[in-house]
């Protein structure tokens, strides 16, 4: 199993990733790679944590980044972006349509970087905005996060 997920890692730092990024960049960087890796292996998962080792060996935990928010912001711009993807190659869309489908991205971009800036946790509010920005039949690739059904609303 390791190999799958070294692989999956490669894949996606791998046009990316250069010798010259802050610590900053790496660490939004491994934070994707390793989000993607606990939405694609169904027994990965749990709080992530990061470690900065200086080159004097000393480890720190001085990322900048709150991780598990981080990784909710990563996986709505991923959401987003395969959606934008599909827009941009539905042959049968006019221009006017697209045109609008894409300011829909612009705005759900803005509101995770609204997000992300301000520190805001995620919680009640962020549900309440994309339940209310997006229909259910507009979001195929949501997927539930529990083992089983729940009787229970969010």
């Amino acid at each position: 199993m390791l190999f799958i997920y070294d692989s999956l890692g490669d894949y996606l730092m791998r046009t990316t990733f250069s010798p010259a990024m802050s610590i900053k960049d790496v660490a939004l960087l491994a934070i994707q790679a390793l989000s993607a890796v606990k939405s694609y292996e169904t027994y990965c998962g749990g709080p992530s944590q990061f470690m900065e080792i200086s080159a004097n060996g000393t480890m720190t935990n001085s990322v900048p980044y709150v991780v598990g928010d981080a990784e909710l912001y990563i996986s709505d711009f991923a959401t987003a972006s395969r959606r934008l993807l599909f827009d941009i190659g539905d042959l049968k869309t006019d221009t006017s349509d697209f045109d609008q489908r894409l300011q829909v991205f612009i705005a759900e971009v803005k509101r995770i970087r609204r997000y992300w800036i301000s520190g805001q946790a995620p919680g009640f509010q962020r549900y309440k905005e994309l339940v209310g920005n997006f229909k259910a039949e507009e979001r195929p690739d949501q997927q539930s996060t529990t083992d089983g059904p729940s009787s229970q609303q969010p």
